[in-house]
């Protein structure tokens, strides 16, 4: 499959749509609660603690729910034999992906561009799950590494997914912001449309890493 294949592949659209509503509802309802707490303390445990957290969660049920199509296949085991196959897979998951929120953006230099986090969090689920998945199959041999023109084109993929998504939150958010009038739909749509805008350069990354099981 292709990368427009597996974009307009059903499944893909409803874990994209799942996760955009997952995003809203839960930051919105985060955003709520970071105001009625009205106390520093609580109000950063939830910052650097439950939102990560929560974005974490969201993460993996998008690789699961996208699961095997990201890697652009159809026909394999299913995600809950892959995860019944070893102990506590789904808490590494989300262990996985909150770990890297908190400690990505102490990187100098690309850890300061956050238009790089959620590829670099979705690219770390995928190699995870395509581990299983090539153990289950008997793979005995594969790579997680697709070479320097696909990490350069993950990268500037990335970086143009992000202006567009930003630049339509920032047009989409204002015009909600003021017909509601209230604030910080800026913010909740371009968490909540960037998956799909930066969904390209995922699966350039994990339908490179699937063309190894064929």
């Amino acid at each position: 499959m292709t990368v427009s294949e597996v974009i307009f592949h059903g499944q893909f659209i409803f874990a994209v749509i799942v996760y955009a509503v997952l995003i809203f509802a839960g930051l919105l309802l985060l955003d709520r609660l970071h105001h009625r707490l009205n106390h520093h303390f609580l109000q950063t445990v939830q910052d650097l603690v439950f939102e990560p957290l929560y974005r974490a969660f969201v993460m993996v049920c998008f690789i699961f729910l996208s699961y095997p199509v990201l890697f652009g296949i159809t026909d394999t085991v299913g995600i809950f034999t892959l995860l019944a196959a070893g102990e506590q897979r789904t808490s590494h998951l989300v262990n996985l992906v909150f770990i890297t929120s908190l400690l990505l953006p102490l990187i100098p230099g690309p850890g300061k561009l956050i238009e790089l986090v959620l590829p670099v969090q979705a690219i770390l689920c995928c190699m995870m799950v395509f581990s299983w998945l090539a153990q289950h199959n008997g793979l005995q041999e594969y790579s997680y590494w697709p070479g320097i023109p696909v990490i350069l084109l993950i990268v500037l993929l990335a970086l143009i997914t992000h202006w567009l998504s930003v630049t339509l939150a920032r047009h989409a958010g204002t015009w909600l912001d003021e017909a509601w009038n209230v604030t910080g739909f800026e913010e909740l749509l371009g968490e909540s449309i960037i998956l799909f805008m930066q969904a390209p350069a995922i699966l350039v990354y994990s339908l490179t890493l699937g063309r190894q099981l064929a």
